[in-house]
């Protein structure tokens, strides 16, 4: 099982999209939540994680500005 990290809490669209990622690749992973964008860019960077995922674009508001500024740092 790989460590996948979520940037959210149980129940958010991360963790939904997270989940179909994994079902679609046929991946066993364990999930990590991570609550924000910085926590799984830098759990990343640390190897405590082998995959994250966040959010970069949102359907109403368009691109997500802090996941943009968490990968700029």
């Amino acid at each position: 099982s790989i460590l996948f990290g979520v940037s959210g809490d149980v129940g958010s669209f991360s963790e939904e999209a997270a989940l179909l990622y994994t079902q679609q690749k046929n991946i066993n992973a364990s999930l990590v939540y991570l609550i924000d964008m910085e926590g799984v860019l830098a759990a990343i960077e640390r190897e405590e994680i082998e995959l994250g995922i966040l959010p970069v674009v949102n359907l109403q508001g368009g691109l997500v500005k802090p996941a943009f500024q968490a990968m700029g740092k």
